[in-house]
C-alpha cells in the first residue's frame, strides 16, 4: 500500500514537471519525446529507491504502528490489482479483435479489385463506420471511413495525411508500448493522466507535421 502511494506520488510530481516543461517549449518543437522520458522515469525512479533502501523502509514500518496496519491491506490490494490487470487484457484483446474482424470484412469487400485502395497517395482500408484510425502494431493501417471519401480533395488530404503521419512516425506502437504499463500497474493513477498526456503530445506533434507539409493551418483546424 505504501509502495502504491509512494510510486503515484513520484508520478504526480514528474508529471507536473513533464507538463511545465512542454509547456515553455516553442509550440512548433515536437513535445512527445517529453513524456516518452517522464513515463519511464516515473516507473523505473521508485523501484531504484525501493531496491537501495528497502532495509530502511523495512526497518521504518515495522516500528510504526500505523504503517503495518497500512501493510496488512496488502493481500486485498494484489488481489484487485491481479483483476485490474487481467480485466484490461481481455479488453485490449476484445477491442483488437473488433478492429481486426472490420479490417478483414473491409479487404474482403474489395476482392477481386485491382489492388488496394488507394486515396491521395495512401494506401487505405475503406471501411463503413469506424475511422479515421491508424491501428495495428506489427503491420499498420490506415482507416478510411466511407463518408470521407465524399470530402472535397482539399479537405480530404487532410484527414489523409494526419493518420499517414501517425503511420509514418510508428505512434500507435508508442502508445501501446506505453499502455502495456498501464496493465502492469492499473492502481497508478498519475501513469493514467501521463498516458493522456502522451496521447495530446502526439496529435498535437502530428499536426504541425501536416501543416508544415500541406500549409494553410485555419483549413486543416476545419
Amino acid at each position: 500500500m505504501l509502495c502504491i502511494l509512494y510510486v503515484n506520488a513520484v508520478g504526480l510530481l514528474l508529471g507536473i514537471m513533464g507538463q511545465l516543461i512542454e509547456r515553455a517549449l516553442p509550440a512548433t518543437l515536437a513535445r512527445r519525446w517529453v513524456w516518452c522520458l517522464i513515463i519511464p522515469l516515473s516507473v523505473m525512479l521508485p523501484g531504484y529507491y525501493r531496491s537501495h533502501h528497502a532495509a530502511a523502509v523495512g526497518a521504518m514500518t515495522a516500528n510504526d504502528g500505523l504503517g503495518a496496519r497500512i501493510e496488512s491491506f496488502n493481500p486485498s490490494i494484489n488481489g484487485a490489482w491481479f483483476i485490474g490487470s487481467a480485466l484490461l487484457v481481455v479488453w485490449t484483446l476484445v477491442n483488437a479483435g473488433w478492429v481486426s474482424h472490420i479490417v478483414v470484412q473491409s479487404r474482403s469487400g474489395r476482392r477481386g479489385k485491382s489492388g488496394p485502395a488507394v486515396v491521395n497517395g495512401v494506401p487505405v482500408v475503406v471501411t463503413e463506420t469506424l475511422g479515421p484510425a491508424t491501428v495495428g502494431v506489427w503491420r499498420t493501417s490506415v482507416l478510411l471511413p466511407r463518408w470521407v471519401l465524399g470530402l472535397p480533395d482539399t479537405q480530404r488530404q487532410y484527414v489523409v495525411r494526419h493518420e499517414e503521419e501517425h503511420r509514418q512516425a510508428h505512434d500507435g506502437q508508442l502508445l501501446f508500448a506505453a499502455s502495456l504499463l498501464l496493465i502492469a500497474m492499473p492502481w497508478n493513477i498519475a501513469l493514467w493522466w501521463q498516458l493522456r498526456r502522451l496521447s495530446l503530445a502526439i496529435e498535437m506533434d502530428c499536426d504541425n507535421r501536416v501543416v508544415r507539409a500541406l500549409g494553410d493551418a485555419p483549413a486543416y483546424g476545419n
